[in-house]
């Protein structure tokens, strides 16, 4: 007997960032025998502008997707560097969420997915209404830094206690690191109801990068292309990247491209401005075929982490992205990002916020491109195809909620 699943997430397909492919591939795997209702918004990633297919003025809209029920919520768009609108935001989304899972004749099992720390205590409180199971897929800590963001330390303590509190009475945990496992474990939550499941790549854009034409060993650039892609916002911190043109800005070969979209945005523009740089360029977002073109034309892809202890349990999704293409990585950063690389030997890892060894990194790349290029494109496929392919994590997560919380017929 079919059961049924309802996923509160506030981005989902059409929308391409790493949550809202993840539960795509998540709702999926489960809906082929089972019931699955998603609850999200109107797409309106990352541009802040509710996708031209979807305008609508009706605060619920119901679809049909992919064989699956989405009911669409109209969203409050924003400045993301607004706290208390986002807060305000996240919470009218939260609860017209939970309205609706209440409205439902029947629901065995509820799943929400942070950052959005309103939807953990909303998926709670309407399955235990409704006498379901629920599940916490956590994919970033954020309330450990939200102290740095809100300047309220005392209002920051208070949350990650109610966090806390409900990850112990969760039916089960899934984190996308070891580190953010182990954060709960430390706080008291039991490791057998806890599973790491990182976010993934699609199958279809790692086989198109499987298929491009291989050079060989003597191929060597004329114009070298550094290319970060994806969110411009804190954590990110990408002005050591523009510090990083700034002190390249002699070398002509040389040319650095930031494709993508975030609340540091107009920051990065002003330094590159106030620079006068004109050897990187910042292009905004682009859709999934113009970023298959901008890494089929890239020679080294670059991510930065900020030099912070509350960040060192993320683990950058464009990591496992750049190592789909199979370009040379520079990675600026610590924690399990730094660890992957270090042990698959795929990219170089420098300290964050550190230009002048970046500098050094991309200098070491380009004197020994083809070699590190076939190198490192070999290493980095072979790990993507057995670790990191979504078809492979959404059959984990399948095979988690089925068997251990009890929804195996």
């Amino acid at each position: 007997m079919s059961k049924n699943v309802i996923f509160i997430s506030t981005n989902f397909s059409p929308e391409t960032c790493p949550g809202a492919k993840r539960i795509k591939f998540f709702a999926e795997e489960i809906n082929k025998k089972n019931n699955v209702i998603i609850i999200t918004l109107l797409p309106n990633y990352p541009q802040g502008e509710i996708y031209k297919n979807y305008r609508t003025t009706k605060v619920i809209t119901k679809y049909l997707e992919n064989n699956m029920t989405v009911y669409r919520i109209y969203p409050l768009i924003v400045p993301k560097n607004r706290i208390f609108l986002r807060v305000l935001a996240e919470l009218y989304f939260a609860f017209i969420s939970f309205l609706l899972i209440l409205s439902f004749s029947k629901v065995d099992l509820v799943v929400t997915t942070t950052p959005s720390m309103f939807l953990g205590p909303t998926g709670f409180v309407a399955s235990k209404l409704k006498r379901a199971f629920f599940i916490w897929d956590i994919r970033d800590l954020i309330w450990l830094y939200a102290a740095d963001i809100i300047k309220k330390r005392f209002t920051a303590k208070l949350i990650e206690k109610l966090i806390i509190k409900i990850a112990h009475r969760a039916n089960g945990i899934i984190t996308t690191t070891d580190s953010q496992k182990e954060y709960f474990i430390d706080n008291g939550c039991s490791h057998n109801k806890i599973l790491v499941i990182p976010n993934g790549v699609d199958d279809d854009f790692y086989s198109f990068f499987c298929n491009q034409i291989q050079i060989d060993d003597t191929f060597m650039p004329q114009e070298y292309k550094v290319v970060y892609s994806g969110l411009i916002g804190y954590p990110q911190d990408l002005s050591v990247l523009v510090e990083t043109a700034k002190l390249m800005q002699n070398d002509k070969r040389i040319k650095f491209i930031i494709a993508g979209q975030g609340v540091e945005y107009k920051k990065i523009k002003n330094l590159i401005l106030s620079n006068q740089l004109r050897n990187i360029e910042l292009l905004g977002y682009l859709d999934q075929e113009k970023i298959k073109k901008l890494y089929r034309d890239a020679h080294i892809l670059f991510a930065h982490l900020r030099d912070d202890q509350s960040l060192r349990t993320a683990q950058p999704s464009k990591i496992w992205e750049y190592m789909a293409v199979g370009k040379p990585i520079i990675f600026a950063g610590e924690g399990e990002s730094k660890k992957v690389l270090n042990e698959v030997r795929c990219g170089i890892v420098v300290p964050p916020n550190k230009p002048e060894q970046i500098v050094k990194a991309i200098y070491e790349i380009i004197e020994n491109y083809p070699q590190y290029y076939l190198e490192f494109k070999s290493k980095a496929h072979k790990y993507i195809s057995k670790n990191r392919l979504n078809s492979i994590l959404a059959k984990k997560f399948e095979n988690y909620v089925m068997n251990k919380i009890g929804l195996k017929d």
